[in-house]
């Protein structure tokens, strides 16, 4: 490349104009194996991006290579219009905040907020310090602060540099709580005020809610649903999905009536539960209906006249939640994040609908909406 074109396109890349990043069909391999598959994702200008999934999905993978650390096997990256996919990572106007590397453990807190700022202001120093609970230990060499502490001053270095867009690799991981709500407000109040753009990694469905604008969810290497957190949870495009935002109780079922009006009868392992469908079902269609363990209310009068009876089971401690384990009097189990007594009528809402191969949304009932548990 002439002089001439690397000044070019240097002057096109740090523009201080915040771009779209756009993933375009990319896959990654290493040794044979194959870690991101035909992966496409976009960012818009000012947006914060969350890419959810399991471990093992491939979320740091992408963010290394949008980060220029590990280059794809084949796809492109754009910056804008411009491919970066052989561009360094240290000419590109990113700020990435993966395993600590960006910043200096030989330099003190406050040295290295003053390197991310490329300025020496004091009084904006000490405010950035005192937001992500810092301000004590300002004076401390980096290499003496605990795990969390260089976490959080690793996402606050990318925050408050002069880079356009933010890479952000777990940064809520092994916070506690007050301290997850601190650097949440710290990312989304910096992000929103400059412009910037912003793509994290969570494997939190939740976490990645209470920031993001969108969220993708990722599954073996593939973006299998993107959309704003409620669009997935409401919509979920299949049952990994479904699972993964929360919707733990997945039941079979069967639709052996129709009505005119969009109601549908449907057969739960010897129950009739009528649901309201807004999508044209087929008699004698499987479908399945999930609800969410979170969305079980505890009350002695049900909403309406669509309630099953159940027995708890057991009670248990689900991701750190209470909750109970009941059983329908058809023997189908149901999780919920409450402690009632021990007999129990459990009114169906807050569900979704899956098609015949279980794949397919086909209709979100109530979203938002309680599951009674009506005890005497």
């Amino acid at each position: 490349m002439s002089l001439i074109k690397a000044w070019i396109l240097k002057k096109q890349l740090f523009d201080n104009e915040t771009k779209a990043l756009h993933i375009k069909n990319v896959n990654y391999s290493i040794s044979g194996l194959e870690i991101l598959k035909d992966l496409s994702l976009l960012v818009e200008p000012g947006e914060i991006h969350a890419i959810s999934g399991k471990s093992g999905a491939g979320k740091t993978t992408t963010l290394k290579l949008v980060a220029g650390v590990i280059k794809p096997n084949s796809g492109d990256i754009l910056w804008g219009d411009i491919s970066i996919n052989k561009i360094s990572d240290k000419y590109r106007p990113f700020a990435a905040a993966i395993d600590n590397k960006n910043i200096n453990l030989r330099k003190t807190v406050y040295d290295n907020i003053v390197f991310s700022l490329s300025e020496n202001n004091e009084n904006i120093i000490n405010i950035n310090l005192k937001q992500i609970g810092l301000f004590d230990v300002s004076n401390k060499l980096v290499s003496n602060l605990s795990n969390g502490e260089k976490l959080r001053l690793s996402v606050a270095c990318a925050i408050i540099s002069k880079k356009q867009l933010v890479i952000l690799d777990e940064p809520f991981a092994n916070l506690q709580t007050e301290l997850k709500k601190q650097m949440r407000e710290f990312i989304k109040q910096n992000i929103k005020s400059t412009g910037k753009s912003c793509i994290l990694v969570t494997h939190n469905f939740a976490q990645a809610s209470s920031i993001a604008d969108k969220v993708s969810i990722l599954e073996h290497g593939t973006i299998v649903q993107t959309g704003t957190s409620l669009e997935i949870a409401q919509n979920p495009k299949n049952i990994f999905c479904a699972d993964f935002v929360g919707l733990s109780n997945k039941i079979k079922a069967k639709v052996v009536a129709l009505s005119n009006d969009g109601l549908a009868m449907l057969d739960i392992g010897g129950i009739d539960v009528s649901v309201i469908s807004n999508k044209s079902l087929k008699l004698g269609q499987r479908v399945l209906l999930c609800i969410k363990s979170n969305q079980v209310a505890y009350g002695k009068t049900p909403r309406n006249n669509v309630y099953l009876k159940g027995r708890v089971k057991k009670y248990q401690l689900q991701n750190g939640v209470p909750s109970c384990t009941i059983t329908l009097s058809n023997n189908i189990d149901i999780i919920a994040n409450i402690q009632p007594s021990s007999e129990v009528d459990i009114q169906v809402g807050a569900m979704a609908l899956f098609g015949e191969k279980y794949d397919d949304v086909v209709r979100t009932i109530r979203f938002g909406s309680s599951i009674e548990l009506c005890g005497g």
